[in-house]
């Protein structure tokens, strides 16, 4: 009998001894339990900030580019000169329509004068003798009439002294009449005309010349050049954009998965890595109409507006960091982020039970960077496995390893 014990112990402990070896040891897992608290759903993202009402400065006059004094970032004042065009025809059209105007006021004061002053000088010097004889004759008239009444003078030689006086006194008015000929009434009126055209012309070469110094036309950054040395310019060309950087907007990039979560008035943060410590606040104001791509990412243009950004001058086309605040639910069932999992085209979670995996398929409420909210399928105390290099499968041994969250 002890012979028999003896070869079944022999053949039974190797065989117990083999299985103890063969049994596979539990795979250490990270895990958390799912527990409650607040959580606040959000959207973290990048965006830029952009002008809200863009100035396009266009050219007024054909040319070729001179000079251009400005780029992409810079910050100019009204009037600033942005781009210079070759201004040498336009200047010469300056010089003529100059000379035109100093010689239509040359005509217009020979006219004022009384005509061309050779002839003028010529009728005012014989009229000037007509009047001395006018005047003789009037004094010889008058003291042979004095004479007359006193019976020293005759009446035949008082008559003879009127005839004399009547004859100079037509020469006066014939003169007078000659002087006032040289000018012809509409002849002023042309020359008058002919001065305004002149002062017109040169008013418009003058404005053409400074068309040749594109200026800005509000204090702002510069968004955009579009032109540079040599280019010619044809008018109504865009030149450059120019934007008052005290009204903003914010261009949100959210990535297509995240688009379904943000609403219309929703919240916004916003910080800039060129202004370390300082927070912007804002709201949604307009929602995309179509997914572009935006390098290697599919992306919506979310619309943003700031709550303030009184004295805060920004460059042009400032990248921000954006975070979207998509709502809050408190004493809510949450797990860590990271215990998600997709299994046949449903969301779930690995749970620990008795030393093994369970497969759990969850109902997801709001999700914030590193928390989820539980709607079903976990209660709260159930150890959640994390991220791990393990493979996992429904069954598995594990020896669980808590993380703290």
């Amino acid at each position: 009998m002890s012979k028999r014990l003896i070869i079944l112990a022999l053949v039974v402990v190797p065989a117990i001894a083999w299985w103890l070896l063969r049994r596979p040891t539990p795979a250490e897992v990270p895990v958390a339990s799912v527990r409650r608290g607040t959580i606040t759903s959000s959207i973290e993202t990048n965006g830029r900030i952009e002008p809200a009402e863009p100035y396009r400065v266009q050219a007024a006059v054909a040319g070729l580019i001179k000079r251009v004094l400005v780029q992409a970032g810079d910050r100019v004042q009204t009037g600033q000169v942005l781009v210079e065009l070759d201004d040498s025809e336009h200047l010469a059209r300056v010089r003529e329509a100059e000379a035109a105007l100093v010689a239509a006021q040359a005509e217009l004061a020979m006219l004022e004068r009384g005509g061309p002053v050779s002839q003028l000088a010529q009728v005012e010097h014989e009229l000037k003798l007509a009047q001395a004889e006018l005047e003789q004759a009037d004094f010889e008239l008058a003291r042979l009439e004095r004479l007359a009444r006193k019976q020293a003078a005759t009446s035949l030689e008082v008559e003879q002294a009127r005839h004399r006086r009547q004859l100079a006194a037509l020469r006066v008015s014939s003169l007078e009449a000659k002087r006032g000929s040289l000018v012809d009434p509409h002849q002023r009126e042309v020359a008058r005309a002919r001065l305004n055209q002149a002062r017109a012309a040169l008013e418009r070469a003058r404005q053409q010349l400074d068309h040749c110094r594109l200026r800005s036309p509000i204090a702002g950054s510069v968004i955009s050049v579009a032109v540079q040395p040599g280019d010619y310019l044809a008018s109504g060309s865009l030149v450059a954009e120019i934007a008052p950087m005290d009204t903003v907007r914010v261009v949100i990039l959210v990535d297509e998965p995240e688009l379904g979560r943000v609403r219309l008035g929703q919240r916004f943060r916003l910080t800039w890595d060129g202004a370390p410590g300082r927070t912007w606040t804002g709201r949604i104001v307009r929602l995309p109409s179509q997914i572009v791509a935006e390098g290697t990412r599919q992306v919506g243009r979310v619309l943003g507006q700031l709550d303030d950004n009184s004295g805060y001058h920004w460059p042009a086309h400032t990248n921000v960091n954006i975070e979207i605040f998509c709502g809050e639910a408190r004493n809510a069932l949450v797990v860590p982020r990271e215990a998600l999992r997709q299994r046949d085209g449903q969301t779930g979670a690995y749970c620990v039970r008795e030393g093994r995996l369970e497969w759990r398929v969850i109902q997801v409420g709001l999700t914030s960077p590193n928390w989820v909210q539980v709607l079903g399928g976990l209660s709260e105390g159930d150890r959640v496995v994390l991220t791990t290099s393990e493979p996992l499968r429904e069954g598995m041994p594990v020896k669980p390893v808590s993380e703290s969250y």
